[in-house]
């Protein structure tokens, strides 16, 4: 069902999990994506999304192999096939097999420990390692389709969440191979003088000055209170 037109699958895009078969391809046909760029968890959604749109991908260790729509099947119909897999932890080592959800990704990233209140000590936030691997995801697919515009051969373009929060959290890895610091929540304002306030009026300002003493004169000048410099 899935292979019937080539075409489908100039891009293939690995995103779509946790919803029902019927309400993927609703969200499908309204945001007008092509089939080939609409990803599914499991067989049964595949023939749901295959039938109804023409074609899908399916997402999970080894489920688009076992369903025949792996890339060397795929390459085989289109060469210039550009096609995107994201995994928890890679393809190989010891657990490439795992799965990973987004605070397993910050967590073993180690961009969780920068958001845990230490006082009260609980997951808070956006999604962030789902957004951070998707945006990674697009940029090697952009890198994938510009290359192919010169060589005119498609490329395989593999994002694992680990490795994308471990980079978007290079900041924390810089410190530590650097001079052995270990970052936490409490961290940012002593290396770039960053800062919350509640002001009496229950609203709340923020303030970065990183390092320069311009930034705290001209704080200071702003606030009328050049006394403190």
């Amino acid at each position: 069902m899935v292979l019937d037109n080539p075409a489908l699958f100039e891009v293939v895009g690995i995103a779509v999990g946790g919803s029902s078969p019927d309400l993927v391809v609703a969200q499908a046909r309204q945001l007008g994506l092509a089939p080939g760029r609409v990803a599914v968890a499991d067989e049964q959604a595949a023939y749901t999304v295959g039938r109804e749109l023409g074609g899908a991908v399916i997402a999970g260790p080894d489920a688009a192999e076992r369903l025949g729509v792996g890339e060397k099947r795929l390459r085989e119909i289109n060469p210039r096939l550009v096609y995107c897999s994201i995994s928890g932890f890679g393809k190989s080592g010891p657990y490439s097999a795992r799965p990973a959800y987004d605070t397993v990704a910050q967590a073993a990233s180690a961009y969780l420990r920068l958001l845990t209140p230490p006082a009260n000590p609980r997951v808070i936030g956006p999604a962030i390692a789902d957004a951070v691997t998707g945006h990674y995801a697009a940029l090697g697919i952009v890198a994938a389709l510009l290359e192919r515009m010169k060589t005119g051969k498609g490329r395989r373009v593999d994002i694992s969440m680990l490795e994308a929060m471990t980079h978007f959290n290079l900041d924390s890895f810089t410190h530590y191979f650097s001079v052995g610091e270990v970052m936490g929540p409490l961290s940012r304002p002593v290396v770039s003088q960053s800062y919350t306030f509640e002001c009496a009026d229950g609203k709340w300002v923020a303030i970065h000055m990183s390092s320069p003493p311009k930034f705290w004169l001209a704080l200071l000048a702003a606030l009328g209170r050049e006394d403190l410099a």
